[in-house]
């Protein structure tokens, strides 16, 4: 009995582990782009926004898990093994499934891209931070001049890069982020904590009424800046003293969660590269699918061949990348609003409706018709946001 409670707990404790995971990589860069919606737009506009996206990609969540169990189930019972199906590893095998090589190699790239974004997002957040942590440390450093200050962020950048995002990055698990996850949440909480705390001693409680997380960060800071916001948030709470601390919680966030953005990157450029270059040869005698793993694989943390050293030159040349174009992008916004009307339309959207579509049985579902019409209206609309974002963002002067 006693060995059996253990079990239990660390079961329960691995799935509080994988929630906090999954939350701690969407917390952090995103939010803070949300108050400046609130410029560009009224308020009620903003925070419709906000719960129409929330409702709309549960939706499309629960569509690519139905056809994800659906093909992974199917694979089971042609191959009539039990476990066959834990060859789809990832969205390449869906989406071969669903659409052919074609498609899987065009979800790869595109998910590659999104992750890629985000991940210069995230760096931009340290690169504007940088300038308050390096006045913390030293006082002197308002008093140099422009170009002095721009030399020591730089300096700064690259030696965080070296001895804190590259090691990092070059982790085989995440399960060895566990304790940053529950730090950097409870860091993240008290951000939005202090900014509610602070819009209290001079605006009004409707200012900050929204229980949600984006919408309480993003209604107080309007209240506090209105249309003085910046498109990175945390720049607006440099000069106020009770941020200090928030800030640099924040900065440490934002460095230490950088992982769980990059690792599947890097997972995702391995696994292109192996499936393009190193299992061609296996196909014809093992009968493995584009973006499936061998079945002697499925013991190692992924299924790429790559040494060591291939690790480290992929994952020198994309943090090396994603710093050089987060050194010379004006800001947060443009990122994400180019990244949510391209990258994050493709695989929160139309990827999994069309998986939905073509793997899962929606024409023997109790009201399959309904939901894949309603699934596709969602696309429609989200995909007229795009396009209208793109646009107004490539001729925006």
């Amino acid at each position: 009995m006693q060995i059996q409670s253990q079990t239990s707990a660390r079961a329960r404790f691995g799935s509080l582990h994988v929630y906090m995971g999954f939350l701690m990589s969407i917390i952090g860069a995103g939010m803070l782009s949300v108050p400046y919606t609130l410029v560009l737009v009224p308020k009620w506009q903003a925070l419709s926004g906000i719960a129409f996206v929330g409702g709309s990609m549960a939706c499309t969540a629960n569509a690519l898990l139905h056809a994800y169990v659906h093909a992974a189930a199917r694979a089971e019972f042609e191959a009539r093994v039990l476990g066959a199906g834990s060859k789809f590893v990832g969205f390449q095998a869906l989406a071969c499934r669903a659409g052919g090589p074609a498609l899987g190699y065009a979800v790869s790239v595109v998910a590659a891209s999104g992750v890629y974004g985000g991940c210069v997002g995230n760096i931009q957040i340290i690169r504007d931070l940088t300038p308050f942590v390096a006045n913390l440390v030293y006082d002197g450093f308002t008093e140099l001049s422009n170009n002095a200050q721009d030399h020591v962020k730089n300096i700064m950048m690259w030696a965080l890069l070296a001895v804190v995002l590259l090691p990092l990055c070059m982790l085989r698990k995440l399960s060895a982020l566990q304790p940053t996850n529950y730090v950097s949440f409870v860091l993240a909480l008290y951000l939005v904590g202090a900014v509610v705390y602070r819009s209290f001693e001079a605006y009004t409680p409707a200012s900050f009424t929204c229980a949600v997380i984006y919408g309480v960060l993003g209604c107080a800071a309007f209240g506090l800046y209105s249309t003085s916001i910046d498109g990175n948030i945390l720049l607006n709470l440099q000069n106020d003293p009770v941020m200090k601390v928030p800030l640099l919680a924040m900065y440490v966030t934002v460095l230490f969660t950088f992982p769980l953005l990059f690792l599947p990157l890097r997972s995702l450029v391995e696994e292109i590269w192996s499936q393009s270059f190193q299992l061609k040869h296996l196909s014809s005698e093992n009968d493995i699918e584009y973006g499936q793993c061998p079945a002697g694989s499925m013991d190692n943390d992924d299924c790429s061949k790559d040494s060591r050293f291939g690790r480290l030159l992929i994952v020198l040349v994309l943090l090396c990348s994603q710093q050089l174009i987060a050194l010379n992008v004006s800001g947060i916004e443009v990122v994400f609003s180019l990244l949510g009307a391209t990258s994050c339309l493709v695989i929160c959207y139309v990827f999994p409706v069309i998986a939905f579509t073509m793997v899962y049985p929606w024409r023997r579902a109790r009201h399959g018709v309904l939901w894949l019409s309603f699934l596709w209206v969602i696309v429609g609309t989200v995909t007229i946001q795009g396009f209208t974002c793109v646009w107004m963002l490539l001729t925006s002067q």
